[in-house]
């Protein structure tokens, strides 16, 4: 695994950069492509090595989207960083599908690394023309999360972008595997129907689940959907909560919802973020 380092002073972060900066990364990066040896040079290959076993250790503090968090280093300096190789679909505009896809990998991701102490390590570019950094991110059992995300199947191979030859094959030897065995994503909807007193061995599983409400509970920040007879609930974030009126008719109705079955604290549940990922009518 890569040597660990605890000094982030090699990166600058910024939210974005003006038209003149964009320009002149693009015409920098031109240049550097045209200036790299060609694959089968030595010292091209030792300079991709060496990128890749220089590693900073840092913090995941917020998961944005499925390749993008934004991590704080030793030094107390925040980053966004973009995940190499990987492609993640978007939480805003599209269909209702694309949404779920991407509301549903972000929260895989969030699930994996938040708050979680891990290592970046990098190819031949650094950064981004949006200031983020552009990084695998190894886990501290020595999963690479670029890898492990699309072998569950929620997100997809970035061939654009040029990364080492081995590293690449890894990628897209997981999505290979994850299409053919309709993983995560791959699969649906709709997704297989789970039970909800049994919704706690499916952990980790994308399924569809049915119950009979037995009431709507306001708790904090978000509001729960609660099954009879058994703990199985649906969870509506705050900022999502406008897009489910009527609520208070549910107790007594039976309803199905589908996503990512989590665990908090021994209770299994599924986020939902839209009226999409649930059957009754609101």
């Amino acid at each position: 695994m890569p040597e660990r380092r605890r000094s982030s002073g090699a990166f600058q972060c910024a939210a974005g950069r003006s038209p003149i900066h964009r320009t002149a990364f693009v015409l920098a990066f031109v240049l550097h492509l045209a200036a790299i040896p060609a694959a089968g040079n030595p010292e091209a290959r030792q300079r991709v090595r060496h990128s890749l076993e220089e590693a900073h250790e840092v913090v995941v503090r917020t998961v944005l989207d499925g390749d993008t968090v934004s991590v704080r280093f030793s030094d107390g300096k925040t980053c966004r960083v973009r995940l190499l190789g990987v492609d993640a679909a978007e939480i805003t505009g599209g269909t209702d599908i694309t949404r779920f896809r991407g509301e549903t990998a972000r929260r895989f991701a969030y699930l994996t690394l938040f708050n979680k102490t891990v290592r970046l390590t990098y190819d031949s570019e650094r950064t981004d023309k949006y200031g983020r950094i552009l990084a695998y991110i190894w886990m501290d059992d020595g999963t690479l999360f670029n890898e492990l995300i699309v072998r569950e199947g929620f997100a997809s191979v970035l061939r654009w972008f040029p990364l080492r030859d081995d590293l690449m094959s890894r990628l897209r030897d997981a999505e290979k595997k994850a299409r053919a065995g309709k993983r995560g994503l791959w699969r649906g909807p709709p997704f297989p129907a789970v039970a909800a007193g049994r919704a706690g061995r499916a952990v980790g599983r994308l399924a569809s689940v049915s119950f009979v409400c037995r009431g709507v509970v306001r708790r904090g920040s978000v509001t729960l959907i609660e099954a009879r007879g058994t703990s199985f609930q649906a969870v509506i974030p705050k900022n999502r909560l406008s897009a489910f009126p009527n609520l208070e008719n549910l107790a007594g109705v039976r309803i199905e919802v589908f996503g990512l079955i989590e665990d908090y604290r021994g209770t299994p549940q599924i986020m939902l973020f839209s009226p999409f990922q649930v059957k009754t009518a609101f």
